[in-house]
């Protein structure tokens, strides 16, 4: 059975011979979400299954939480980059930093060590935003054929750019490739780059991206 074009084959099975209902009512849950289809939706579904008796309480507790979850989720994902030139968002990289923070203390480490941040300054004039959006998405797409996974480039303001990085990538060969990618691909002869060192303490977060844009 087809809904919400989800097969829904296993989960139908399951909720009517109660056999591990509960787990597949939450994957279901979760393909919902992630395709947009609304809450009151799911648990339609769900008490058509178990007419003429209402769905257990459990049941619709797990998909409702699945689906609250995962919708959470995908709404984030949709919402940490910039839909015209693909950059992560401000708000993002700070999210970013935090969880690098948390995980530190977790670990042991020290972010200041594990991390780095790569700045780019660009003194260029530009004739209007559009402009400057389209310079932003050549200076990403330039910079993602140097940091290929899942470092996190953001543009801290039109002239600002930064890339969140392990520390072993962010080197003097790193700045040479980028610095040369900047003027090939991006058409900006004269990028300003610097090596930050993240700050010993997550507090100092904002006042470090401030440096940095200044």
């Amino acid at each position: 059975m087809q809904s919400f074009g989800i097969d829904t084959t296993v989960l139908d099975h399951a909720v009517r011979s109660g056999n591990d209902a509960l787990s597949f009512a939450r994957a279901f849950a979760s393909r919902a979400a992630q395709q947009g289809v609304p809450l009151n939706h799911v648990l339609s579904h769900l008490e058509n299954l178990c007419a003429p008796s209402e769905p257990a309480y459990d049941l619709v507790r797990a998909a409702s939480i699945t689906w609250a979850d995962a919708r959470q989720h995908t709404s984030l994902q949709e919402t940490c980059h910039d839909p015209l030139t693909g950059m992560a968002t401000s708000q993002h990289l700070v999210d970013r930093l935090e969880g690098i923070y948390r995980k530190a203390a977790v670990d042991g480490t020290n972010p200041a060590e594990t991390h780095a941040v790569l700045a780019i300054g660009v003194n260029h004039v530009y004739a209007n935003d559009l402009d400057a959006a389209l310079s932003a998405i050549d200076i990403e797409q330039a910079l993602r054929k140097v940091f290929v996974r899942d470092e996190v480039i953001a543009a801290l303001d039109a002239r600002s750019f930064v890339v969140l990085a392990d520390s072993r990538q962010a080197n003097d060969d790193v700045l040479r490739v980028v610095a040369v990618l900047m003027r090939r691909a991006a058409g900006i002869p004269t990028p300003h780059l610097r090596i930050e060192s993240l700050p010993q303490r997550s507090a100092d977060i904002t006042n470090f991206l401030v440096t940095l844009s200044s």
